[in-house]
């Protein structure tokens, strides 16, 4: 008896975990993936079930209550049974061919995901779907807006998986150039042209420790257009206007180096401060008219958390089970742990979330350059365009505020 007091102990124990932070842990799955987990209390979770009146409901308790997660467990039970109409979709998305049990693990990655994400979502916040290319902004359990979105491209540039919060929006922002495309692209370019940059309307200067810094003042013609929201996170991306607006007509919508370009970001503006700061009466035309060449930050009074997801499937608000290409690879890296050794897939591996190295490029002796890594978005400016003149500006060490 006590064998099996402590056997059944150990069941409800692991039963807690997976459900409560996920049956794997998410970064053996990518090194772009970070939710602050906290593990239950064990003994608290042992009080609450010897106490229960419902064994199954309390144990149901620690799984994700979202109505998606919900979603895709009834769905994984009717794909358990007999093949449907939304089996065959996604058959169809995932090529799982006539492979009932690949249709089953694209439902079990995807509610292996809900399960890192925070229970209490907030009753104001915003969601963005990677693989739908969607961004919507949820309040008191209803979509409010939603638009089309640009994300970063599979491989290193691919957008992260995270919850934050945004804290304030910057408009007409100046985007420096990371310290890894200045190496990787401008570097080259300028050893090709010297005048490349000034044409592409860039600048180049020093910070205060004699790296090089290439910077875009704010301008129609800016990297991240005319809005910037920022939410502080160690991947260093955000959400943002662009000028590369034929790229929200494209079904594919993975071109950036990680940030996210938004399709209306005047109207994200307006409802993101509408629901923060409502007496303030933000409107798309006011929020306009704040464009210019200054920058200006406007702070949201209350905070909106922020939600980056990877939904392959979904349910969309008529109830209709929608699915998505596994752009990222995620799914298949996930199913691949969950059917790994239990004893190996749930231990987290150590992740560098944002370190800072130091490169010299290769210029000629007495013009070396430092180009050193600082805290600045992944996401870059738009191809090469025209114009003429030369502007160079040394000294200044501006960086972004976060």
């Amino acid at each position: 008896m006590a064998s099996d007091e402590l056997t059944l102990t150990n069941s409800v124990a692991a039963f807690v975990r997976h459900a409560s932070t996920g049956r794997i842990a998410f970064n053996r799955v990518s090194g772009s993936i970070y939710f602050d987990l906290k593990s239950p209390d064990l003994q608290q979770v042992l009080e609450k079930i010897a106490s229960s009146h419902d064994i199954a409901v309390t144990l149901d308790s620690f799984n994700p209550q979202q109505p998606q997660y919900k979603e895709l467990k009834a769905a994984l039970a009717r794909a358990r049974k007999v093949p449907g109409v939304d089996e065959t979709k996604l058959q169809r998305a995932h090529k799982g061919g006539g492979n009932q049990s690949a249709k089953e693990d694209v439902i079990l990655a995807n509610m292996e995901r809900w399960r890192w994400i925070p229970r209490d979502l907030g009753a104001a916040y915003v969601m963005v779907n990677i693989p739908d290319y969607t961004l919507t902004v949820m309040n008191n359990g209803k979509s409010v807006w939603s638009t089309r979105v640009v994300v970063g491209q599979p491989g290193k540039h691919a957008t992260p998986l995270l919850a934050e919060t945004i804290k304030y929006i910057t408009f007409n922002p100046t985007w420096n150039v990371p310290p890894s495309i200045i190496r990787n692209e401008y570097l080259p370019a300028l050893a090709r042209d010297p005048t490349v940059l000034a044409r592409m309307g860039l600048r180049i200067g020093r910070n205060s420790d004699g790296s090089i810094r290439i910077y875009q003042p704010p301008s129609e013609r800016n990297a991240l257009g005319r809005v910037r929201f920022n939410f502080p996170n160690q991947f260093l991306v955000y959400q943002h206007d662009t000028p590369d607006k034929y790229l929200f007509s494209k079904p594919l919508r993975a071109y950036s180096h990680g940030c996210m370009r938004v399709e209306y970001p005047d109207k994200y503006a307006e409802t993101l401060l509408s629901i923060s700061q409502p007496e303030e009466g933000y409107t798309a035309q006011r929020i306009r008219s704040l464009y210019g060449r200054g920058e200006r930050d406007v702070n949201l009074k209350n905070p909106i958390p922020v939600y980056l997801t990877y939904q392959t499937v979904f349910f969309d608000q008529a109830g209709q089970i929608q699915t998505r290409p596994d752009i990222y690879g995620l799914d298949k890296n996930v199913t691949a742990l969950l059917k790994g050794e239990p004893a190996v897939a749930h231990i987290p591996v150590a992740r560098n979330y944002g370190g800072t190295r130091s490169v010299r490029t290769h210029a000629p002796a007495r013009h070396r350059y430092k180009v050193v890594e600082q805290p600045y978005s992944r996401d870059r400016t738009p191809n090469f365009v025209g114009g003429g003149g030369s502007s160079y500006y040394y000294g200044s060490d501006r960086r972004e505020s976060w």
